[in-house]
């Protein structure tokens, strides 16, 4: 994957972000190519030749994005239970996919409304990780800001009834 300052990148654990430089730097071992990227307020350096390895990948494209937001409007499967939920939904977040964050919003966003309780902390965590991660690259590929992105991440999940209130 050869990268380019300015270029769009999600990384599978911190999300979406821009590659702000690429520079030789001088190690034990000899001088390694690196890749800086800026995930939100953070910086990340990786060796180029680690960049796939640690999941560092291209963001989806525009058809992938309008067929995320599809995905987000589906029903979703019945849920498994409070210890399958939770161990799915961290490996899907680790995962970084665009597709496993939207089934992880999908999810939980249902299973919140279907509820006379809130959701667990460790839910309301992973719903709002996998929000933030799906909106950054939604963003990217629909060319809209973030928050842009989440209120149609929010559309897209709400229910009918949902939908007559506002």
């Amino acid at each position: 994957m050869a990268l380019e300052p300015g270029d769009d990148v999600v990384h599978s654990i911190h999300g979406p972000g821009r590659v702000v430089a690429v520079q030789m730097r001088d190690t034990p071992d000899g001088p390694v190519e690196y890749v800086t990227i800026e995930v939100g307020d953070m910086r990340i350096l990786i060796p180029t030749s680690e960049v796939e390895a640690v999941g560092v990948r291209d963001p989806i494209s525009e058809e992938d994005a309008e067929a995320i937001l599809e995905l987000l409007a589906e029903d979703p499967l019945k849920d498994p239970g409070h210890s399958a939920r939770r161990r799915r939904n961290q490996k899907r977040l680790l995962d970084g996919d665009a597709e496993a964050l939207a089934k992880i919003v999908r999810s939980l966003q249902a299973l919140r409304e279907d509820r006379d309780k809130p959701l667990a902390m460790r839910d309301k965590d992973h719903l709002r990780s996998a929000t933030a991660k799906l909106a950054g690259e939604l963003a990217i590929a629909l060319k809209v800001t973030e928050e842009e992105a989440t209120a149609l991440i929010e559309r897209a999940t709400a229910t009918d009834e949902a939908d007559a209130e506002a």
